[in-house]
């Protein structure tokens, strides 16, 4: 069975002592009950190229033994369809960090059975993350409803206050009758 952990994503806010706390805290999560060496695929398809490498540095240090308790491989997701299903099936957690929806879906639609993929694996979605398996989400960058792949029959609110609330009920009115997932941030939410 899949385990899908959405996440609100994180605040602008934060400084990097809480940005790093929220991610360690949820790489332990991830890595809860994996007795053997555990192989996590870094996708950041929702950043440019040039912000790989600074997102890799922090999840080395957010996914180290020392924060977790387990040994881990970490592979940075190749945007290449072929290569990047291969590295799908070969690793045990998917981590897909936020960003840019667009930027991400574009990238993630070229592997044609992304859903199947995930199969009895842990899957990890922050905020732009999270909207990629949701079925609908709403769009806090442009403001409006968008649709996800349909992995999860959800609907997907990240970066979630009450300030939202008119936004949130034109959500909840979109398309077919689907559970509404709110999420805010650095909050998470488990769905098996």
């Amino acid at each position: 069975m899949t385990k899908f952990i959405l996440h609100g994503g994180g605040s602008k806010t934060w400084n990097e002592t809480e940005r790093q706390e929220n991610y360690q805290a949820i790489a332990r999560v991830l890595t809860n009950g994996f007795k053997t060496p555990v192989k996590v695929l870094l996708i950041y398809f929702a950043r440019v190229s040039e912000l790989w490498d600074e997102k890799f540095a922090e999840d080395k240090v957010n996914f180290s033994k020392e924060v977790t308790g387990v040994d881990r491989t970490l592979e940075v997701a190749n945007p290449d369809p072929k290569l990047f299903e291969e590295q799908i099936k070969k690793s045990d957690i998917i981590f897909v960090r936020g960003g840019n929806t667009k930027l991400l879906m574009d990238v993630i639609q070229q592997t044609p059975h992304f859903g199947q993929l995930l199969k009895d694996k842990v899957y990890f979605g922050s905020s732009a993350g999270a909207y990629l398996v949701s079925k609908y989400y709403y769009s806090n960058d442009r403001y409006q409803i968008e649709e996800g792949l349909g992995i999860l029959p959800i609907k997907c609110f990240a970066h979630w206050d009450e300030s939202q609330q008119k936004s949130l009920e034109e959500l909840e009115k979109y398309g077919e009758e689907l559970p509404v997932t709110l999420l805010k941030e650095g909050e998470y939410k488990i769905i098996n």
